[in-house]
């Protein structure tokens, strides 16, 4: 009680000089900030605000807060032939353009890219892309130590894997097929995170994990489609994205010659409290060009009354109902915009994004999941201290 009584009695300036005293004799005893007021070290404030590295998909970084967040993790998962390698690619590329600083190192496991559709079609600096694949004779651990070592060096903006479920663990590289090996990739997707998450926040890294989707085998969810790769990732991540093709229809503004739709649900997003997380939207990729801006945004513009067409003339209204812009026909209009970036970045900014809330169906399905996923990790827990009890009755009974 007396304790507590003299705790009320320091002045509340007396407090903070304390604290302060400590947390500069730390910091200099480190050679860095590692602790502070918020309000009075910029340094500490600055962290604590997210930065986005921003997507080509104008949507996505809308429903997101502004793309992939740095000092954070991303989980990019879907089906196959969903885009997923190719928004992750088309994102560096895009950064790369827009800073000449930006450096991407990509770690490869299933040895699907070539440099054809790295430099040419999404015009990657190869001299800012820093690629490796991996190492049989290491197997999956040794590569990411190597990985966790170039990025102690602060040197990348941007690490991307893919994808998680190719890489596979030295014991079971080393077994044989038929021997069973349970949950070896998950356990090392589990002391990655560990090792990895203080260092991507230190040297603000924005961390991009593509993955695949795995059936949960008796699941009495809708879509029995989860991410794999063990539970560990899924509560690191900040940022989860499951990507789908979907088919294109008549009204669509690209044709099924011309490209895929891809849409897109946000599973997990802690990285906008103020935003209601459970959102989907759909994008559109060109072959051989990637996320398609113009056209998707002309549609927009048309279904929100900015723009309209009449025949084959497309109009642009100012907010007096004006013609400020006017084209006769599509690639007309998209021509112009590629050749008039500035123009194409006004017109995107009288559009609205359009995001599309979660059915209650669909949100209930993902906390179901959620709750599947916390409820195995207590089993787990638990499952040390039953065997050393089982062990232990079994001692004593001999």
């Amino acid at each position: 009680m007396a304790s507590l009584l003299l705790r009320e009695q320091i002045p509340i300036t007396k407090k903070i000089d304390i604290l302060d005293k400590i947390s500069a004799k730390m910091n200099k005893k480190y050679g860095k900030v590692i602790m502070g007021r918020i309000g009075d070290v910029p340094e500490i404030m600055d962290r604590l605000t997210i930065k986005y590295i921003p997507t080509p998909s104008l949507e996505l970084n809308e429903a997101t807060g502004g793309g992939f967040p740095r000092r954070r993790c991303t989980i990019i998962a879907g089906a196959e032939d969903s885009g997923k390698t190719s928004l992750a690619l088309e994102t560096i590329a895009l950064n790369m353009k827009k800073d000449p600083n930006f450096i991407a190192v990509w770690l490869e496991s299933e040895a699907s890219l070539e440099k054809k559709y790295i430099v040419n079609t999404f015009g990657i600096d190869p001299n800012r892309f820093f690629y490796m694949d991996v190492d049989n004779d290491l197997g999956a651990e040794g590569t990411l130590d190597i990985l966790h070592d170039i990025l102690r060096t602060g040197t990348a903006d941007i690490c991307v894997i893919n994808s998680l479920r190719c890489l596979v663990p030295e014991k079971e590289q080393e077994s044989s097929l038929k021997d069973v090996t349970i949950a070896l990739q998950a356990r090392m997707n589990a002391r990655m995170t560990r090792k990895f998450l203080t260092l991507i926040a230190e040297y603000e890294i924005a961390f991009v994990i593509i993955q695949h989707l795995a059936t949960d085998i008796g699941s009495m969810s809708r879509d029995p489609m989860v991410v794999a790769g063990g539970h560990a990732i899924k509560y690191w991540s900040s940022l989860t994205l499951d990507l789908r093709k979907r088919s294109i229809s008549d009204s669509d503004p690209i044709g099924k010659e011309d490209g895929v739709k891809i849409g897109v649900k946000i599973l997990k997003n802690h990285c906008t409290p103020d935003k209601f997380a459970y959102v989907k939207f759909v994008y559109y990729a060109m072959f051989g060009e990637g996320i398609e801006q113009y056209l998707s945004t002309l549609d927009k513009a048309c279904r929100q009354g900015i723009a309209e067409c009449k025949g084959a003339w497309i109009y642009w209204y100012d907010n007096d109902g004006n013609v400020k812009e006017k084209w006769n026909g599509k690639m007309s209009y998209r021509n112009y915009m590629i050749e008039n970036p500035e123009i194409f970045k006004s017109f995107t900014e009288a559009v609205s994004p359009e995001i599309k809330a979660m059915s209650g169906e669909e949100i209930e399905d993902i906390k179901q999941l959620e709750k599947t996923v916390e409820d195995k990790m207590l089993y787990d827990d638990s499952m040390p201290l039953k065997n050393k009890k089982k062990e232990s009755k079994e001692n004593t009974v001999a």
